[in-house]
């Protein structure tokens, strides 16, 4: 097998001695009762993968600004910094996984002990593999006729001035609510206030 590396954009660490690599998938079902005794589903949610990897540093090779550096300090530092920045990374744990982008640290710890010496370090990680939602667009909500004449009348009127709302200002503005209504709730609610209101 190949390394085990972490990268930040030109930053790359690699993990030489890894013990065991824990790789996480799961879902979630929704559950509803129904009258007959059974539970029914409609939906599945897929849950964040998780990777939690376990071993040590012991020669330690990274790659900072493009630099090559085995100062296991420095990598111990780095490491650190970035868990604390909550930026994401990339992971590559296998030859058989493809490396995985949008990953953020969960948990990290980092041990040095008279066992593992000053020139290494014991190393346990979970990192989760971040899903990004799908940008979505708003509708236009539509916004009561009283709501424009007032707000027009408002514009429209200087101090002392009696300028007000036109029946041409009032089609012109009940016109552009509906053309931009995709629901076609503007619609239903000018007919309820013209009942309404008499109008």
């Amino acid at each position: 097998m190949s390394y085990i590396y972490i990268q930040s954009g030109n930053d790359r660490y690699y993990l030489d001695a890894v013990f065991d690599v824990n790789y996480q998938m799961s879902g979630t079902a929704t559950t509803y009762a129904t009258e007959d005794g059974f539970d029914s589903t409609d939906h599945y949610s897929q849950r964040n993968d998780i990777i939690t990897l376990n071993g040590s540093i012991g020669e330690a090779k990274f790659v900072k600004n493009t630099e090559f550096s085995t100062d296991i300090q420095e990598f111990t530092d780095a490491i650190r910094a970035l868990k604390k920045s909550g930026k994401y990374f990339i992971l590559r744990f296998s030859d058989y996984v493809e490396p995985m982008n949008s990953c953020l640290f969960t948990s990290l710890n980092m041990k040095q002990s008279l066992e593992t010496g000053a020139s290494s370090v014991e190393f346990s990680m979970t990192i989760e593999v971040i899903r990004v939602a799908k940008t979505v667009s708003l509708t236009q909500a539509p916004v009561a006729l009283k709501e424009f004449e007032d707000s027009v009348a408002a514009e429209s009127s200087g101090a002392g001035g009696t300028v007000g709302t036109t029946e041409v200002e009032k089609k012109k503005l009940r016109d552009s609510v509906v053309s931009n209504d995709a629901t076609g709730f503007a619609a239903y609610l000018f007919s309820f206030l013209d009942g309404f209101l008499g109008g």
